[in-house]
């Protein structure tokens, strides 16, 4: 069972997926910050060091293709809860590279 602060961050880094193509969209046409542009950055370094997971498509297909579970399973040739399951388990993934520390630190104080 996860720490009511591991709660908030797997909540946290889900909304941030979430809202990807909206942060990318924003530095495509100069519309950012220095913020949103090191945001999107830390994203997609942590997707990186989940690329190469048999289940990887689950998070694009899920944050930002908005496809169901349902769609995935078929994709997958599983079940439902398998891809709730890994679901889980890679924005766990993420939420740990997200909000390190040297992560925070870097977005807000450089």
């Amino acid at each position: 069972m996860m720490k009511e602060n591991q709660k908030s961050t797997f909540k946290k880094t889900e909304e941030l997926l979430r809202n990807y193509n909206r942060f990318n969209f924003a530095v495509t046409k100069n519309e950012n910050t220095d913020i949103t542009k090191n945001l999107i950055s830390v994203l997609n370094e942590a997707l990186k060091t989940i690329e190469n997971d048999k289940y990887y498509d689950v998070i694009p297909m899920i944050f930002f293709e908005n496809k169901t579970r349902e769609d995935i399973a078929e994709h997958f040739d599983c079940e439902v809860k398998t891809v709730t399951r890994n679901k889980n388990r890679l924005v766990n993934q993420l939420r740990i590279i997200v909000f390190s520390d040297e992560v925070i630190k870097e977005l807000f104080l450089n």
